[in-house]
């Protein structure tokens, strides 16, 4: 998610807090008896309008977000709703709940469904690699989307796939030296800088759990 640079990004970060705090206090037994509060199926409607709607608004005026994004906040909301209404009042209200979390569960089965097809694609993919004549990190994501289709979910997967790629199964293959071709890994100190990272990341991280 990308935060909106604008005014009303501010105004709706705020109200964003305001509605989460007063949906969580209402439903606290203290504050119900402080004001004398009698909850009723008035208060669950409310409390589900303004996570499953109002929320996702108000996220969607702070942050960009794609519609699948929006869908899995809505989801994220209903599933609040679930953990801070009880269960006496929430009970006529629970079949919103299942259809919001059965539409998720469609969704990461369709992109689930994609990285599959990606998987039997694979003989095209490699003669649509072929065809454009670079190497893996320059040929395999626009196969991919030539041959399969464009999605996030898709490429993050191929990202992965490349970084385990070069990192496990390059080691042995030489660099090319003809004209034209340009190596930074030579006489630059690569591994030492590597190996500088290492230490720092595990001496940093043993530090943060220290603390």
């Amino acid at each position: 998610m990308v935060y909106r640079k604008t005014k009303y990004a501010n105004v709706a970060v705020a109200l964003l807090f305001l509605v989460l705090s007063t949906n969580f206090l209402i439903y606290q037994s203290t504050v119900q008896d402080f004001f004398s509060l009698q909850l009723n199926t008035g208060a669950v409607v409310g409390s589900l309008i303004d996570l499953a709607i109002i929320v996702p608004l108000l996220m969607y005026a702070a942050f960009k977000l794609s519609i699948k994004q929006t869908i899995g906040i809505i989801v994220a909301g209903l599933l609040i709703a679930k953990i801070l209404i009880p269960d006496e009042l929430f009970i006529p209200f629970s079949g919103i709940l299942y259809a919001g979390v059965t539409i998720e569960i469609l969704l990461i089965t369709a992109e689930l469904a994609l990285i599959f097809l990606v998987i039997l694609k694979i003989p095209k993919i490699r003669l649509q690699m072929k065809k454009v004549n670079e190497g893996a990190l320059f040929s395999l994501l626009p196969s991919v989307e030539k041959v399969v289709t464009k999605n996030i979910l898709v490429r993050v997967v191929m990202s992965e796939f490349l970084m385990m790629y070069y990192a496990f199964f390059t080691w042995k293959k030489k660099a090319p030296t003809h004209a034209g071709i340009v190596t930074m890994h030579k006489k630059t100190s690569a591994i030492a800088l590597h190996l500088m990272l290492i230490h720092a990341i595990v001496i940093e991280t043993i530090g943060i759990h220290w603390w």
